[in-house]
């Protein structure tokens, strides 16, 4: 169990390490409540599958939080025409990134339930 605390000690330091260099670059990121809500709907699943209540309660919450401010969905989005190749490539690393992390997290998971 301790190995796993770790690592999700790790990706989230990673994770915080990688939004406050993005953040201290200074410029003001609006809040895309689009993303709010399908936070929350994702969540709501999951949260009703696995019959985790904090899961259930989170995805409500973020759910009613992009509804609320429905009328600001469209101002944030953007064509992958329409991003610079320097945003472009930051997307695209993040996304691998993420792969790779969530593959690994899968792949400690299976090997920790295999031992038992």
């Amino acid at each position: 169990m301790a190995p796993m605390i770790l690592l999700t000690l790790g990706i989230s330091a990673l994770v915080l390490l990688i939004a406050l260099a993005y953040l201290k670059k200074g410029k003001k990121i609006p809040t895309d409540y689009y993303s709010f809500f399908i936070t929350g709907i994702v969540w709501l699943i999951l949260g009703i599958a696995s019959r985790i209540s904090s899961f259930v309660i989170l995805g409500l919450i973020f759910s009613a939080i992009g509804l609320a401010n429905k009328s600001k969905w469209e101002k944030n989005k953007k064509d992958w025409s329409e991003l610079g190749k320097k945003e472009k490539v930051r997307i695209l690393s993040l996304g691998a990134i993420a792969l790779v992390a969530g593959g690994l997290v899968a792949a400690i998971i299976v090997f920790l339930l295999a031992g038992k």
